[in-house]
């Protein structure tokens, strides 16, 4: 028993010499990090990336660096997805950076623009992004909801929302801004980019009655009887009268019915006086 108790006292004495060693030698001037590598940002910030890595590493040599913890403090950025962070010897850290892309531009409460991933992060401001040709704005988010429910929610209306630009092709060029506040049952409001005219489709086939408002109101505004006749259109006359004057239109599974803005009293009462000025 005493020969065991010595062997054992022994390796214990080794161990921790080996550990102290060790302490020594990664705490070592050698090692001390003077490089920061990263690829793979395009929109991220290589300048606030290394901050996050200098504060994380604070005090620390290479060797003493917790890569799981600058790895956490760097993928809790929202435009990073994932984050791989290695030590390349004597000096450096080498960070990659899968970033998150933006997908759909939405609109909050506030009328602030955000940027949202195809998880329903929000990954920017507008002037995070710049696209040739900005897409219709998403509108409807649950906003201060950090619920799993209003998380999934956000995921189905950005889900929802490409499936419909998907589905739109070239017609998404009229819309400027998609309403999604009602996703169940689903309630598709657009409207569109040349007047304040909403849209307002069924939830099964966006694009064909999205299509036949969209021609209706061409039609009206071109006056032509035969094109709304082909439309189903009820009471052509009226449209026909007040093109300018439509502010919405209910389009589903063929069937189409309209909404008009009043006629302002100032505006009724400059049409009886320029109408008298006429008849004196």
């Amino acid at each position: 028993m005493p020969a065991i108790v010595v062997k054992a006292a022994l390796v214990l004495v080794a161990l921790v010499s080996i550990f102290a060693a060790y302490k020594i030698f990664a705490a070592s001037s050698i090692f001390s990090i003077k490089k920061y590598e990263v690829v793979g940002n395009v929109h991220a910030s290589e300048d606030e990336i290394i901050r996050t890595v200098k504060a994380a590493t604070k005090n620390q040599s290479l060797l003493e660096a917790d890569l799981n913890k600058i790895r956490h403090d760097i993928e809790s950025k929202p435009i990073v997805k994932t984050a791989t962070v290695a030590r390349v010897i004597p000096d450096t850290l080498r960070i990659a950076v899968e970033e998150r892309q933006p997908v759909v531009l939405a609109r909050k409460e506030n009328g602030s623009f955000i940027w949202l991933s195809a998880d329903a992060v929000e990954i920017g401001d507008l002037d995070v992004f710049r696209p040739a040709k900005m897409p219709p704005v998403l509108v409807g988010l649950s906003e201060g909801d950090k619920s799993d429910h209003a998380i999934h929610d956000n995921k189905d209306r950005v889900v929802l929302y490409q499936k419909i630009l998907g589905e739109l092709g070239p017609d998404a060029n009229a819309i400027e801004q998609i309403d999604l506040t009602v996703i169940n049952p689903t309630i598709i409001n657009f409207q569109l980019k040349d007047s304040r005219i909403f849209i307002q489709v069924g939830n099964i086939d966006h694009h064909s009655d999205l299509r036949a408002a969209l021609n209706a109101i061409d039609a009206a505004r071109r006056g032509d009887r035969a094109r709304l006749g082909e439309l189903h259109v009820t009471d052509i006359d009226t449209l026909i009268a007040n093109p300018s004057r439509i502010s919405y239109v209910y389009s589903l599974n063929g069937k189409l019915s309209f909404g008009f803005t009043s006629v302002t009293k100032s505006a009724s009462q400059s049409s009886k006086s320029a109408s008298a000025r006429k008849v004196r």
